[in-house]
C-alpha cells in the first residue's frame, strides 16, 4: 500500500508497505512445493499481523528468491524502522534474499520474446507458458494495491469483497509460483 497521506502512524508518503505475501517453499529438490500466504482483510494496519505470520512461515534458514530484490528489501527496511522488535528477523531475511531476476536483467539468459525486458510478466510466458495472468481479474501490482485499498481500507465494493480478496490471493500466488516455475526451468537449462 502507498499513499500521499500515510494511512497509519509512522508511515511515509509515497512509500510502499506490504499488506500481503505469497510464499512457495521448496525444502529440497525431491519434495513438493508448499504454499503459505497472508492477506490482511481488516481496516487496520496490516504489518503487525503480516510480520508475525511471515516470521512463522518463512523460518530462519534457506535462500529466499525474490524478483527485483531491491524492492522487497526496501519494504523490509521500512518495516524495520516501524517495528524494531522484528529488526533481527528482517535484517537476516534481507541477507538471505537472492534476486531471481538477475539472470535476465544481466542477460545471462535471454529470449527474443522477453522483448528486452526482465519483468516476470515477460519471462514467465517463455519459460512457464502454462501460466498466465490473462484469466485473472487482478493481473498487476498496481491494480492489486488499488483494489485492496478501496475494498479493505475504504470499505468500497462490499458486494464483491469476497471475490476481490480471492482475486488478490490468486494474483499474488501466481506471482510467486511463476518464480518457482522459472527457477525449475533454469535448473533444467543449467543441468543440460
Amino acid at each position: 500500500m502507498s499513499s500521499v497521506v500515510p494511512t497509519f502512524d509512522g508511515m511515509s508518503p509515497y512509500k510502499d508497505y506490504p499488506f500481503q505475501y505469497s510464499l512457495h517453499v521448496l525444502r529440497s529438490p525431491d519434495t513438493g512445493v508448499e504454499h503459505y500466504e497472508y492477506l490482511h482483510s481488516e481496516n487496520s494496519n496490516p504489518m503487525p499481523g503480516l510480520l508475525k505470520q511471515l516470521k512463522q512461515d518463512i523460518g530462519n534458514e534457506g535462500t529466499v528468491l525474490a524478483w527485483n530484490m531491491s524492492y522487497e528489501k526496501g519494504c523490509n527496511d521500512r518495516m524495520v524502522a516501524l517495528y524494531p522488535e522484528y529488526s533481527e528477523f528482517l535484517v537476516d531475511l534481507n541477507e538471505r534474499i537472492v534476486d531471481l531476476m538477475t539472470p535476465f536483467s544481466e542477460m545471462w539468459y535471454f529470449h527474443k520474446d522477453f522483448f528486452g525486458s526482465a519483468s516476470v510478466k515477460n519471462v514467465m510466458p517463455v519459460l512457464a507458458p502454462e501460466l498466465s495472468y490473462k484469466d485473472l481479474n487482478v493481473g498487476s501490482g498496481l491494480l492489486a494495491r488499488r483494489m485492496w485499498t478501496q475494498t479493505v481500507l475504504e470499505g468500497k465494493h462490499e458486494e464483491d469483497r469476497a471475490q476481490i480478496l480471492e482475486d488478490l490471493s490468486k494474483y499474488c500466488t501466481l506471482d510467486t509460483y511463476a518464480m518457482v516455475r522459472i527457477f525449475q526451468e533454469l535448473q533444467k537449462i543449467v543441468s543440460t
